[in-house]
């Protein structure tokens, strides 16, 4: 039985077949501590035996079973896509000189860029980012399980020449195999701000299935969503 199928079941139909598990293992192991202690039947003892082993083996299976259902259990899913929204695509954008310790002061004002997050859901957050020259763009990131797309909120000014202005990260895009689709200038408000009109770029990218249990592709994703 395929054990994604178990992904299904209830709590209550778990423990159910876990305590139906453990009370087959108890009577077999005292029907056969029973047979050569209490006079029972040869035939029971060695019945017994056999059915403790079938037992033991299908326990086995059974546990990896949950181990399987608890890692891919819609709260985990939450949890890590929550986990991956807020921390791993924010952690490229920390300053350079909080890394382990380390002062790494002329590397952070060669490239100094802030990055803030304004908003977060279960499945999405908006991300502020802000370079030396006070240019601010916004990112909506959303994740639903291996789907991840991506909002790029660049400033009104930029719009009539954003393939210019941006030509660098369009061509890494490109490259990757991601398509960019310009939704046009679009109104926002950010933290109670005034209504501004931003040129929305969209983008979206099919992640493994197992995306959100792989810290390396994880923390690869969080860097060319931001950089």
């Amino acid at each position: 039985m395929d054990a994604k199928k178990f992904l299904f079941l209830s709590s209550a139909q778990r423990w159910v077949i876990s305590l139906a598990l453990l009370g087959l293992v108890v009577v077999s192991m005292a029907g056969f501590w029973w047979a050569p202690h209490l006079g029972g039947p040869a035939e029971l003892g060695a019945a017994s035996l056999e059915l403790l082993k079938l037992l033991l083996t299908a326990a086995a299976a059974w546990v990896l079973v949950l181990l399987y259902a608890s890692s891919n259990s819609f709260e985990r899913i939450e949890k890590e896509t929550v986990r991956f929204l807020t921390r791993d695509l924010c952690r490229p954008g920390r300053p350079l000189a909080q890394v382990d310790g380390i002062a790494l002061r002329e590397l952070e004002a060669s490239a100094p860029m802030a990055m803030r997050r304004v908003s977060a859901e279960r499945t999405s957050v908006t991300y502020e980012v802000k370079n030396a020259q006070s240019d601010t763009l916004h990112l909506w990131c959303n994740l639903n399980v291996s789907e991840f797309a991506c909002v790029f909120m660049l400033p009104e000014a930029h719009a009539a020449e954003y393939q210019r202005i941006y030509a660098a990260a369009l061509s890494g895009f490109t490259r990757r195999g991601v398509e960019v689709t310009c939704f046009g200038k679009v109104p926002h408000s950010f933290e109670g701000e005034p209504v501004r009109e931003y040129l929305e770029l969209y983008t979206v990218r099919e992640l493994a299935s197992d995306f959100l249990f792989d810290a390396g592709a994880r923390g690869e994703a969080g860097a060319i969503a931001v950089g």
